[in-house]
């Protein structure tokens, strides 16, 4: 808000505090007011703020530098002493300092000097109330005597406010813009408020890391990857999406989003389940068990299948046990005491009849006379990225499943 006019309050416990008007009517006195002062008589007083000057409307007596006076119907006189009612004031323009003035005492049509009541010592600053207080109350009440203590203050604020990742400029109206990816809302909060208690106005332009989680988000979401969970990333403007996405166009859709995201510098992806998969093939591997299941991941599950004698079981159980404790936030493993059989049928193009091979050089035979290695890639997508005579370790769009060999 523009503010083209100030007073600066000469008498009672505000004495020395500059108040810069809005525009429009700020009441004194009276019912509801912006300045609850207590002027002689009860009476109440309206500064009607425009851009060609500021007008009075009251019925409480008024004197101009000591002497009685009526208000005009045209602007009031600036850099002048104005009692009004006991209450005084000094008007002059907002961007312009106001000099020290004592109250003179009040002088009567033959010029003796008469008792004056001091309204200012019952003023209130009503911070609630009426909309205008709310108003003026937020931008400028400052006691010219505290003016290096709020800078003292002020430069505080500043550095504070750098280690949350805000910086802040000195705009053309004297307000300060704040800018940056900032750590937490919470903290940001909190910094503003502080501006607000140093009656600094502000334009806030930041976006905190909290807020950018949730945007990315929200993005996710829209796009189809509700499972997917964004994360704060190591630096600020950088966030981690955790979960299976695939190359689709839904995430194209979702790339296109986060590429124009304000704030957002960088995203990376990790699979956390797709990892716990693969550790768990390496923990079976080790117990002697990979090549008696098959391993899947399922949804929110890992599928453990194949049939088992009872030391096989308790050996896995053990290897599961294991899994969990290590790996706490990874799905829950359930064991399926099936043929593995039905889900090579239909993953493979024909069925396997021989291994050959060792090592990088391992391969299979199928019933169709295709050779399959690693590298090679199955009709539904699947990769081949490990090959021995235990079983097969195929891998797509991230994630990984093991099926034993059975020949």
């Amino acid at each position: 808000m523009e503010h083209r006019f100030q007073i600066k309050i000469l008498s009672g416990p505000l004495a020395g505090r500059r108040l810069r008007l809005p525009a429009g009517e700020f009441v004194i006195g009276g019912a509801d007011p912006d300045l609850d002062a207590a002027l002689e008589g009860g009476g109440r007083a309206v500064l009607n703020c425009t851009e060609d000057g500021v007008r009075l409307v009251t019925d409480a007596p008024c004197w101009l530098d000591g002497a009685r006076w009526e208000p005009p119907a045209e602007p009031l006189p600036l850099r002048r002493v104005l009692d009004i009612g006991g209450l005084a004031i000094m008007l002059g323009n907002a961007d312009e300092p106001l000099p020290e003035r004592a109250v003179p005492p009040r002088r009567d049509r033959g010029r003796r000097a008469v008792p004056s009541m001091v309204a200012g010592s019952c003023l209130v600053l009503l911070i609630a109330g009426s909309a205008g207080a709310a108003i003026w109350a937020y931008a400028a009440l400052q006691p010219e005597e505290v003016v290096i203590d709020t800078r003292a203050r002020l430069d505080d604020w500043r550095r504070r406010a750098r280690q949350q990742g805000i910086e802040s400029h000195a705009e053309h109206d004297g307000g300060l813009l704040l800018e940056g990816v900032c750590l937490e809302s919470a903290a940001r909060t909190a910094l503003v408020d502080q501006l607000r208690q140093m009656n600094v106005r502000y334009r806030d332009d930041t976006l905190c890391q909290d807020e950018l989680v949730r945007n990315v988000q929200a993005v996710l979401n829209l796009n189809g990857f509700p499972d997917a969970r964004a994360r704060p990333g190591a630096a600020l403007g950088t966030v981690v999406i955790q979960g299976s996405v695939h190359a689709d166009v839904r995430w194209r859709r979702a790339v296109s989003m986060l590429a124009t995201m304000r704030g957002l510098k960088e995203w990376s992806m990790e699979d956390p389940v797709g990892r716990g998969v693969k550790a768990l093939i390496g923990m079976l591997r080790d117990a002697g068990l990979i090549g008696k299941v098959s391993v899947a991941r399922e949804k929110d599950l890992i599928l453990i299948t194949g049939l088992l004698d009872e030391a096989a079981q308790r050996a896995l159980t053990s290897v599961t046990h294991a899994f969990s404790r290590q790996y706490p936030d990874a799905p829950k493993t359930i064991f399926q005491n099936i043929p593995t059989r039905s889900i090579q049928a239909g993953l493979f193009p024909s069925p396997v009849v021989s291994f050959g091979g060792s090592g990088d050089l391992a391969f299979l035979d199928l019933a169709n006379g295709t050779r399959l290695k690693t590298g090679s890639r199955l009709p539904a997508g699947h990769v081949i990225v490990h090959l021995d005579r235990n079983g097969i370790d195929l891998e797509r769009e991230g994630e990984l499943m093991h099926l034993p060999l059975e020949l």
